[in-house]
């Protein structure tokens, strides 16, 4: 052991000041998380609430449930895209012979891309919501995709 205190270097100012201040961070932290968890277990259980087809949703089998940015909740049934407002259901279905309509009424993917733009994937095919018309529009071939659609059953959405 060396006894010399030139071997010992007092640590700078700015270190003891990062320090201090994460200190003084994680305790911060500590003591929110600690309020928070606290305050769950004493406060009153979570609420939940069944939808079903008495609410109006057009089928009880879902497949997939998007909740976008309007706070809107998009259930993809066996028969149609469902949209929930907090208090009604809007059923989207495919209608023959309209383009913009649902392309097919199986939705199995739903994702809000980083524009807003809601896309849908169904067991016929990419549709793409466009909340201002209140449309769709379709994906079907290869033509609309520069690498094409390698199949037509889309079951996830990935925004890269």
């Amino acid at each position: 052991m060396y006894s010399d205190p030139s071997v010992y270097r007092p640590v700078p100012k700015i270190i003891r000041r990062m320090l201090q201040s994460m200190t003084v961070k994680f305790f911060l932290i500590l003591a929110f998380v600690l309020c928070c968890t606290g305050s769950l277990r004493a406060g009153a259980p979570p609420r939940f609430t069944n939808l079903s087809a008495e609410h109006g949703l057009s089928q009880n089998s879902v497949w997939t449930i998007l909740r976008d940015r309007q706070g809107f909740l998009w259930f993809g049934t066996d028969d149609g895209l469902n949209k929930f407002d907090g208090y009604k259901f809007t059923v989207y279905r495919h209608r023959k012979g309209d383009s913009t309509s649902l392309s097919f009424n199986t939705p199995r993917a739903l994702m809000q891309d980083r524009t807003g733009r809601m896309w849908v994937g169904t067991s016929g095919g990419l549709d793409v919501y466009d909340p201002a018309t209140d449309r769709f529009g379709a994906y079907r071939s290869s033509g609309d995709f520069p690498e094409g659609l390698i199949r037509r059953h889309i079951t996830c959405i990935i925004e890269d």
